[in-house]
């Protein structure tokens, strides 16, 4: 497969997609805020009450919540707002890779689809027009 200049391009437009996602990842894990490719999550030996919307902390402290737990899943919770409640940040590989990766990845079969049917249209058009 020869690399044209709207491969080149392609290439280029992807590296620069790619290292956007990276330093967005990057700035978000340094500075220790939860986005797009990192989230807060409960440490490890905290337990949830739905019934009296408390949170038990590892070392057995308990802290009534700000949100309701009935309305909401725990990874629905936005756990900035708990500042009581220990919690980790957690990246979030699943999404980087997805948007990082696979999507770029997907837009660029789809277009090597697109022009492979167009240039096969178009070669039946000649060949009509040749006979």
């Amino acid at each position: 497969m020869q690399l044209g200049s709207w491969r080149r391009f392609g290439v280029v437009l992807w590296a620069l997609w790619l290292f956007a996602g990276v330093s967005l990842a990057a700035y978000e894990w340094t500075n220790r805020k939860t986005g797009i490719f990192v989230y807060r999550y409960l440490s490890v030996g905290t337990t949830l009450d739905v019934t009296t919307n408390e949170a038990t902390m590892p070392d057995g402290r308990r802290i009534v919540l700000k949100q309701s737990l009935t309305l909401l899943k725990p990874w629905e919770v936005d756990w900035d707002q708990e500042p009581e409640v220990a919690t980790a940040l957690i990246p979030n590989w699943k999404y980087f890779l997805k948007l990082a990766i696979a999507l770029p990845a997907i837009a660029w079969l789809l277009a090597e689809i697109a022009v492979a049917a167009l240039n096969w249209v178009k070669k039946g058009f000649r060949a009509k027009n040749a006979a």
